[in-house]
């Protein structure tokens, strides 16, 4: 199902195994071309899925309510990330030394760090 809000169309869908989930053409932009990013609405993050094996597992959903509420769950969610993405802090992994920046690597929603690709965050600190 489509939906547009102000400017923006979002469509949204179920995952086989992963509940609801958001597609935003403009959070596309640093993908490769054979991959897609999706808000999982269920795990309160993006995900990044192969182009190809997507229309296979996903299906449109015609609720109309739970369409809008995961597309509003997954405007907080943006506007959240992007704020604390757009910090541009630089950085390095406590538990492997790998260097870290906000840019170019997730943020844990939970600690507001800098998820490494070791898996380590604030969360696991101390």
């Amino acid at each position: 199902m489509k939906i547009q809000i102000d400017d923006n169309e979002y469509w949204i869908g179920t995952h086989r195994t992963r509940d609801l989930v958001v597609y935003d053409s403009d959070a596309q932009d640093s993908m490769k071309s054979q991959e897609v990013l999706l808000y999982v609405v269920a795990q309160g993050q993006m995900l990044t899925f192969a182009k190809e094996r997507v229309k296979e597992y996903l299906a449109p959903i015609n609720a109309k309510c739970e369409a809008t509420n995961a597309v509003n769950l997954y405007i907080n969610f943006r506007r959240r990330y992007m704020s604390l993405r757009l910090r541009n802090r630089i950085t390095h992994c406590y538990k492997c030394q790998n260097n870290l920046n906000s840019m170019r690597f997730p943020i844990c929603l939970e600690c507001e760090w800098i998820k490494c690709t070791c898996g380590a965050c604030g969360c696991d600190y101390g």
